[in-house]
């Protein structure tokens, strides 16, 4: 009778669990609906970009890479062919129908993040986060998540994959979480810039299945466009995306990672380029560089400096191959590799930074729940970051603010993270400060298929 009675005494707690869960979805329902309409204001840029090229799918049109596929060379399509064979049926409703649907979406991807970077720090990380930690964390990535919303772009799903296949993996739930890795690189191929560090741990069965499923994703649109037309659509997105990115960093967003920053500081950038002469134009970026040096030697510079950091990574985390198991290294370690994707990457544009949310919040669980002079300074560099992403947007003006753009805030403020990850990571004294309890199911759960 025993285990009836705890049964029953459980249900009215399971019930109150259940009716907090309703209660918490209807209020994010109705805050995202009543934010729609601020919002809508903004006019959704890159969503536009999605719906224009899933009316011309449904027109009939196939050239998905054509400049007039969607919104003209600037606002065009540049994501594989899978993506817009997933999204086309919004472009069935009318365009605020759609864009109201796709906010909703964009709510419930960012809820994503914030479930599965807690749930990595919950079951991961020294000690549970108080809620003051989280405000900081919070107000540190808010402007990034914001300008993602008001964007509607696909980064923060891809985001989402990201967090939840580390997570996931964590869990011992390989299949599920190779497949939102392969999601979030078919969708935006910098991803593969993380891929290193599962190398580093020899984590094979998790790298094979990613391995199949971005082939196999990549080949499901031959189901619409025909198996021969679907490889031409695949090359050409590659040719455009990945080979073609030069163009796209000249007239596109600014480009924060530290391609874009050397080049912006090492050589003469004609911002004259960037869409003049459209209703899009902006053109009003002052010159920063303090030298000026052929564009093809700072990406030279830019090659080394990447290689540079990846082999101080490697040694970072083959250096500690022999430390005690620890969730809270791996937490610290996933947000040292999510900054380096960001600080490489050919094209890191503002809101690629949602990423942040990951190695800040590993950063805080880790700075206020030891007492080291380690904990000490990433506490300094939290604060810091907090506060920087907190006054610099309020600066008024339009000029500051691109002034701001150009000297790379973000990318120097990634930098400051990355770099007090190394140092935490570097640290001989570490192993004092993290909980170090016997987990073998932690790298069991890469290894098991």
């Amino acid at each position: 009778m025993q285990p009836t009675e705890k049964t029953t005494a459980e249900k009215p707690a399971a019930a109150t669990r259940k009716l907090r869960i309703f209660g918490c979805l209807l209020v994010a329902f109705v805050v995202a609906t009543l934010t729609y309409f601020i919002a809508a204001r903004f006019r959704f840029v890159d969503y536009q970009v999605y719906y224009y090229a899933g009316l011309s799918l449904l027109a009939g049109r196939t050239d998905l890479y054509s400049s007039t596929f969607s919104l003209g060379e600037l606002l065009d399509y540049r994501y594989p062919p899978l993506f817009l064979l997933l999204i086309w049926p919004l472009s069935l409703l009318s365009f605020s129908a759609a864009t109201y649907v796709w906010w909703l979406l964009c709510w419930a991807q960012e809820f994503g993040c914030i479930y599965y970077v807690r749930r990595l720090v919950r079951e991961n990380g020294r000690a549970g986060m108080s809620l003051f930690c989280w405000v900081i964390v919070s107000l540190a990535v808010a402007p990034y998540y914001v300008m993602a919303l008001q964007y509607g772009n696909a980064q923060i799903f891809v985001t989402m994959a990201i967090f939840g296949s580390f997570c996931l993996a964590l869990r011992s739930k390989v299949i599920q979480a190779a497949l939102l890795m392969a999601l979030a690189i078919t969708f935006k191929v910098f991803v593969l810039l993380a891929i290193p560090y599962f190398i580093l741990k020899k984590q094979w069965n998790y790298l094979a299945a990613v391995g199949l499923f971005v082939v196999i994703l990549n080949l499901l649109p031959a189901f619409y466009f025909g198996f021969g037309k679907n490889l031409e659509l695949v090359g050409t997105w590659f040719d455009h995306i990945v080979l073609d990115h030069e163009r796209h960093e000249t007239i596109g967003p600014i480009n924060l990672s530290l391609k874009g920053q050397l080049r912006r500081h090492l050589t003469d950038i004609d911002y004259s380029e960037r869409v003049s002469g459209t209703d899009w134009a902006d053109t009003e970026y002052r010159q920063v560089n303090l030298v000026s040096i052929p564009s093809q030697y700072a990406a030279y510079i830019w090659i080394g400096l990447s290689l540079i950091l990846y082999l101080v990574f490697a040694v970072v985390v083959w250096r500690n191959r022999a430390a005690p198991a620890s969730g809270q290294r791996r937490l610290l370690e996933y947000g040292l590799i999510v900054c380096l994707t960001l600080l490489v990457n050919p094209l890191s544009y503002k809101i690629y930074f949602i990423l942040l949310l990951l190695p800040l919040a590993a950063l805080a669980n880790f700075a206020f729940t030891a007492g080291s002079t380690q904990a000490k300074v990433s506490r300094y560099v939290v604060y810091f970051v907090a506060a920087a992403n907190v006054i610099l947007p309020l600066i008024p003006g339009r000029i500051a603010q691109r002034l701001l753009l150009v000297i790379g805030t973000d990318f120097w403020i990634t930098t400051v993270v990355t770099a007090t990850l190394f140092y935490v990571l570097a640290s001989a004294t570490l192993t004092d400060d993290l909980d170090v309890e016997a987990s073998s199911d932690l790298d069991a759960g890469y290894s098991t298929a």
